[in-house]
């Protein structure tokens, strides 16, 4: 269990400890990587699928904003509705 009062939190709420241990990265771009790892069985002792929860939020200036929801979409998979892009200023 953890350390500090969030360990007790969840031992008291009788919370589970799982390991995640990265097993790999991939540099997707300059600035965006791909990392895999193992759950150490959180999710099939929560019954979660990653895709029920894997969302992402962009914000920088509006051209980037283009080629990364591409990149997301594409190269991890995204659906459109879980990528939310939104281009703050022009180069």
């Amino acid at each position: 269990m953890g350390y500090g009062w969030e360990g007790v939190v969840l031992g008291l709420l009788r919370g589970k400890d799982f390991t995640f241990t990265v097993t790999g990265a991939a540099r997707l771009t300059e600035h965006v990587r791909r990392i895999d790892f193992t759950d150490g069985g959180m999710l099939a002792a929560t019954g979660l699928h990653p895709t029920m929860w894997t969302f992402a939020w962009i914000a920088c200036d509006t051209a980037t904003i283009r080629a990364l929801a591409q990149l997301l979409r594409k190269q991890a998979g995204l659906p459109k509705d879980r990528v939310h892009a939104l281009g703050y200023w022009r180069p």
